[in-house]
């Protein structure tokens, strides 16, 4: 299959985002930069990302992929000012995200955040 994005990843974050989206893009007849719409559009909440549904499944890939998901929440932090937020999920009762629900949280931001990276190293102009 032919995709309209080449995708480079590094990390394994990254790996598994672009192996999700090239999964993706092929109910999308290979538009990666659709199926990046969609998931700009309507987030890991929408449904669209599977394994990042259910709290124990996120809080799972949260943790096989907590380093890298550190590194691009600390990126969001300092390069645009990302905070959580309780209005979308976040549990300020729990800040050091012990607990599945924040896990899941951080995992679902950096996950979107991860694929628009590679997207728009790829050159999508969402």
């Amino acid at each position: 299959m032919k995709y309209d994005l080449i995708l480079k990843p590094k990390t394994g974050l990254e790996r598994s985002v672009a192996t999700w989206l090239r999964t993706a893009a092929r109910g999308y007849d290979g538009s990666i930069s659709a199926v990046m719409k969609d998931l700009a559009y309507g987030g890991c909440e929408s449904g669209m990302v599977g394994h990042l549904v259910y709290y124990s499944h996120g809080a799972e890939y949260f943790m096989r992929h907590r380093k890298d998901i550190a590194a691009v929440i600390a990126s969001m932090v300092a390069g645009y000012g990302f905070k959580p937020s309780e209005k979308d999920g976040w549990d300020s009762s729990d800040p050091f995200a012990f607990e599945p629900a924040n896990r899941t949280y951080l995992a679902r931001r950096a996950f979107e955040e991860t694929a628009r990276i590679l997207c728009e190293q790829a050159g999508w102009e969402g």
